[in-house]
């Protein structure tokens, strides 16, 4: 997940200002007298959701318009998390080509809101808050979202679409063994 502005402030592009963002965030567990310091964390622990970071007014914004409902997204998702993942890590540590990755932002068409949490926890980037039906139902339609899973890279600055299929450029790089020269290539074909 590429780093907030050090000074946010939301987009300007009409239908992308005004969204609510938000993070998940494990929630601090209660500590146990007895518990096993080296214990694997549960994957069912509790989270917390917070705002989060203000959207990018330039770089690269790619939208995930999803949902778990969806086979063809939850088949995707997995390989949109590893990408997503590897960019992040490739931004902590410095390592790469210097593109920069772009924010990512899960869009949900989930029908109700604990199918939109337990699908959204498998992503590790933040969300339009579910409870934005307007903001998210206002993306879809201005960017023309007609089927999902739809991963659409647009310039943050002036909300052109750079790639309107991002979902086959990642699945390429994924299915060619999601390896750093087949990642570097889809950010450098976004950053063209």
């Amino acid at each position: 997940m590429s780093a907030a502005p050090s000074s946010p402030t939301l987009v300007p592009v009409p239908g992308l200002s005004g969204l609510r963002i938000v993070s998940l965030h494990e929630a601090e567990p209660e500590p146990e007298a007895d518990a096993d310091p080296a214990a694997v964390p549960d994957a069912q622990a509790p989270f917390q959701i917070r705002e989060g970071p203000a959207l990018p007014t330039e770089g690269l914004l790619a939208l995930y318009f999803s949902a778990h409902w969806c086979p063809p997204c939850r088949a995707f998702t997995p390989q949109l998390a590893h990408f997503v993942a590897w960019a992040g890590a490739r931004a902590r540590t410095g390592t790469g080509n210097k593109t920069p990755a772009p924010a990512f932002v899960f869009v949900s068409s989930d029908e109700d809101e604990g199918s939109f949490l337990d699908y959204w926890r498998t992503m590790g980037f933040p969300a339009v808050d579910f409870a934005d039906g307007e903001g998210r139902g206002g993306l879809s339609q201005l960017f023309g979202i007609r089927g999902l899973p739809t991963l659409l890279v647009v310039d943050a600055a002036t909300g052109a679409i750079v790639d309107p299929d991002g979902r086959s450029r990642v699945q390429r790089a994924f299915g060619s063994g999601a390896d750093d020269g087949a990642y570097e290539g889809v950010l450098a074909a976004w950053s063209r």
